[in-house]
């Protein structure tokens, strides 16, 4: 049951971990999954299909090709498909690269806003949880990689795809990111938050979406 700002309980689950990664599963929903070592993604409507990563269900709309190019019927057209898509690479300890794509069908704004509009709003999103991640990755190297329990909550069955990637870090790559001694595997020291958050410097100067935008927004 819904509760008055449209929340619902969310029952997922992972059938499997493999050294390959793994699905998650929910009922009468999308579907998302975890592919080693850093790549995921989530279908929004209808179940992944595992062979090139579309949403199946008779309507192919995979990352792979980019819309518009793959041959489906008028049918398949009229119904909705979407996908979110993250690579996060490791860089450094503490440092990760991520891309993102979004690929959507449906909505008049995916036509008419621009592109520097969606930059501003996805990167709201990210920020939201940038400093929590910078915490929690301290705390997990505190309480040591492999009692990363101790350092985490996860009550509900929603915190499934958190404790699966977990698992598959532990179990298939040692808890942590093999360096092949570039890097100790330490944290650097946490700098002001102001940096920690900067999103001018680090993404905004070097984007050409953003250069279109107006210059009052560009510091936003």
């Amino acid at each position: 049951k819904a509760d008055r700002e449209g929340g619902r309980p969310m029952d997922l689950y992972i059938p499997k971990i493999d050294i390959n990664g793994f699905t998650i599963e929910e009922q009468n929903s999308g579907q998302s999954k975890f592919t080693s070592p850093c790549l995921f993604y989530t279908s929004l409507f209808g179940p992944i299909d595992n062979s090139n990563g579309a949403a199946s269900s008779g309507k192919p709309y995979g990352f792979l090709k980019p819309p518009g190019t793959e041959k489906v019927s008028p049918a398949q057209r009229g119904q909705k498909r979407a996908l979110l898509v993250f690579f996060c690479v490791p860089v450094s300890p503490g440092n990760s690269r991520m891309i993102s794509t979004f690929p959507i069908n449906f909505g008049i704004s995916v036509k008419i806003l621009p592109r520097w509009i969606y930059h501003i709003r996805h990167n709201l999103v990210l920020d939201s949880d940038l400093y929590l991640l910078h915490l929690e990755e301290r705390r997990i190297m505190d309480a040591g990689i492999t009692q990363w329990q101790k350092a985490c909550f996860l009550p509900t069955k929603s915190d499934a795809p958190v404790a699966g990637f977990r698992k598959w870090l532990n179990k298939y790559a040692g808890g942590q990111v093999d360096w092949r001694g570039k890097f100790t595997g330490a944290l650097p020291p946490t700098p002001p938050k102001e940096q920690l958050l900067d999103r001018y410097w680090s993404h905004v100067v070097n984007c050409s979406r953003l250069q279109c935008c107006p210059q009052s927004s560009k510091r936003a």
